[in-house]
């Protein structure tokens, strides 16, 4: 089968899945994240090589108050809980991608040792894009880009993005049966192949899975040369 080299998650729909089940709206956060960590470990084991996923968007610092406070101590809990340590015992690179100037020390300090710990992990990449969107990378980009006195040509300006240690994603899925990018990826999604789920996230499963796969096996991709 012709595996995406990068697959790249939209996490969407905790809120409303935690409604459809009852549960407040804050629990289907942690439910996320543990399904985050299945989908990922099964993405691995079928020899996907990067997977990323979309944690915390600019626009999501608009939430109440309570739901960001839950997200960031959540995030800083899940940083150092085993079941991410069981990915990178596999010899996985943790990779952060986003502004980190509005995040906590602590959260921060953490991300950092995460990413020294596992800069030459060669088996793969795990990337979370936290306190990101996709015009602010190429708008920083381009400001470093002209503060280095560079030819702005597109491979200099790829090498300025907060995500140049990260290969562009191959496919795109979103759940909730949302059908748009919402800022995510966008220098890199230029020819990714996207997928749309009516499941919220934490529903979606090792099937949904295998089916978004077999449906990118099945596609001829394009790239505007033919």
């Amino acid at each position: 089968m012709n595996l995406p080299s990068h697959i790249a998650f939209i996490l969407d729909g905790h809120r409303r899945w935690a409604r459809a089940n009852g549960k407040p709206a804050l629990f289907g956060h942690q439910a996320g994240y543990d399904n985050f960590i299945d989908i990922a470990t099964v993405c691995y084991d079928q020899g996907i090589k990067v997977v990323s996923a979309y944690a915390f968007s600019q626009k999501n610092w608009k939430r109440s108050q309570e739901e960001v406070g839950y997200l960031m101590r959540l995030f800083a809990k899940s940083f150092s809980h085993q079941r991410l340590e069981e990915i990178i015992k596999r010899g996985i690179r943790i990779i952060f991608v986003g502004r980190r100037s509005e995040l906590s020390s602590k959260l921060v300090k953490k991300m950092e040792e995460l990413e020294q710990k596992t800069k030459d992990y060669s088996n793969g990449i795990l990337a979370i894009l936290i306190d990101y969107d996709g015009r602010a990378e190429i708008l920083d980009a381009t400001k470093r880009l002209a503060e280095s006195g560079q030819e702005p040509t597109e491979d200099n300006l790829r090498q300025m993005m907060w995500s140049s240690d990260i290969p562009d994603p191959d496919l795109i899925v979103r759940t909730s049966g949302e059908q748009r990018l919402s800022g995510f990826w966008l220098w890199g999604s230029s020819y990714s192949e996207l997928a749309f789920i009516d499941k919220n996230w934490p529903d979606f499963n090792k099937d949904d899975l295998s089916q978004v796969l077999e449906n990118f096996n099945s596609r001829e991709r394009r790239y505007g040369g033919n």
